[in-house]
């Protein structure tokens, strides 16, 4: 199963446009306690919209995981891999555990993850997130 997260979410404001938080390690590092919560309840809601999508034969999910970070750069601008994919893994896994996708994040449950570049997509920039099931051996 493959989930289509964003690069970034967008925090709404009253007065203003929408302040735009990037998933990279220097900003959530970075990032008022407040506003980093925020951001991650959004990006909970989007891995949900994300996971309906994908899952639409009704899929379960059984541990152990191995989970795929492909990060679709918007330009070739070159970054950290695991500066962007470290926080969508943190918020991703954290959202699977809370909507109760998956039980645990621990070792036990994902044992294997990796981060990769996929590339540049200018219309689409994006963080696939690709869940396996590892065989039970």
């Amino acid at each position: 199963m493959t989930l289509e997260l964003p690069l970034y979410v967008t925090i709404p404001r009253k007065k203003s446009k929408g302040k735009r938080i990037s998933l990279n390690l220097n900003e959530y590092r970075n990032m008022k306690y407040f506003t980093l919560n925020i951001a991650k309840k959004l990006y909970r809601d989007i891995v949900w919209d994300a996971f309906i999508i994908a899952n639409r034969q009704g899929v379960t999910l059984n541990p152990p995981f191995r989970l795929t970070y492909t990060i679709y750069a918007p330009n070739k601008r070159r970054f950290d891999v695991s500066n962007v994919a470290s926080v969508a893994d943190k918020w991703a896994c954290d959202a699977l555990v809370e909507l109760g996708l998956m039980d645990d994040d621990d070792y036990l449950h994902v044992p294997v993850v990796v981060y990769q570049f996929g590339g540049v997509d200018k219309g689409n920039p994006r963080c696939e997130l690709t869940i396996e099931e590892l065989s039970h051996d």
